[in-house]
C-alpha cells in the first residue's frame, strides 16, 4: 500500500485554481522533490499531503485515509502519530523556550517527556542550537527557526516528512547538518517529500513533481 496516492488532484481556493489533474504515487523509502516557481501551489500541495487541507476534486489518499472526507480528529490524530511538517515560515510558542517547544511536538507526537527531552537535546546539538535551548523561542533568528522546526518535525521520527523550502534562511554549516538529519532518516526507511522553488542536488529523487499550474479542463 502506498503511503500517499493522489490521481486527478485539483485544488482551487475561492475561485482561483492553484493546480489541477495532478497524479502521483509515494511509496515507503520515496525522496520526493515538488518544485516550481513562488505562487505554483507547493505550500498548498503540502498542506494536503499534512491532511490540514481537503482537495477541490480528485482522489487523496494518505496512509490509506481520504483526505476528502476525513475528519479533523482523525486527521489530527495521522499527523501526530505519522506525519512531521515543517512550514516554510515556521511558528512557535514564542513565551516557551525553544527545548519546552520541541519537546512539546514530541509528546504530543506519542513520545514520552523523558524520550522526547533526550532526542530533543540531541538533536538541537546537531544542528547547533542546544547552547539556545532554555532561551525563549521569539529571540531566535530565522535561519535558526528554520532548523529548530526541522528538528521538531524529526523528533518522532515520522512516516512521512514534508519540508517547505528546508534550506531557505540557512548559513552553509546549517545546510550540511540538516542534509546529515536527512540523511540519516531516509537510512532508517523515511519517507520525504522537500518543496523548492527550483532543482536541488539533495538526493537522487524518486519523484519530481513540477507544479506549472493549471491544466485546461
Amino acid at each position: 500500500m502506498p503511503i500517499v496516492f493522489a490521481r486527478d488532484l485539483s485544488k482551487y481556493i475561492r475561485w482561483k485554481c492553484i493546480f489541477s489533474n495532478l497524479s502521483f504515487t509515494v511509496e515507503k523509502g520515496n525522496t520526493v522533490l515538488v518544485v516550481g516557481p513562488n505562487g505554483s501551489g507547493k505550500t498548498t500541495l503540502l498542506t494536503l499531503l499534512a491532511l490540514l487541507s481537503r482537495p477541490t476534486s480528485g482522489v487523496l489518499r494518505v496512509f490509506n485515509v481520504d483526505a476528502s472526507s476525513v475528519g479533523r480528529s482523525g486527521a489530527a490524530s495521522v499527523r501526530a502519530k505519522r506525519i512531521g511538517y515543517s512550514l516554510q515560515v515556521p511558528v512557535f510558542f514564542e513565551n516557551l523556550s525553544l527545548l519546552d517547544n520541541v519537546v512539546l511536538a514530541g509528546v504530543l507526537g506519542g513520545l514520552s517527556p523523558r524520550e522526547a527531552k533526550s532526542r530533543a537535546e540531541e538533536l538541537l546539538d546537531l544542528v547547533g542550537l542546544r547552547h539556545k535551548k532554555d532561551g525563549k523561542a521569539g529571540r531566535l533568528s530565522g535561519g535558526e527557526r528554520k532548523r529548530a522546526d526541522i528538528v521538531r518535525a524529526l523528533l518522532k521520527e515520522p512516516e512521512l516528512l514534508l519540508l517547505d523550502e528546508p534550506f531557505s534562511m540557512l548559513d552553509p554549516e546549517g545546510v550540511d547538518a540538516v542534509k546529515l538529519m536527512l540523511r540519516d532518516y531516509l537510512e532508517k526507511g523515511g519517507t520525504l517529500v522537500v518543496a523548492a522553488p527550483r532543482e536541488i542536488d539533495l538526493f537522487k529523487w524518486d519523484l519530481t513533481i513540477e507544479l506549472r499550474g493549471c491544466s485546461p479542463a
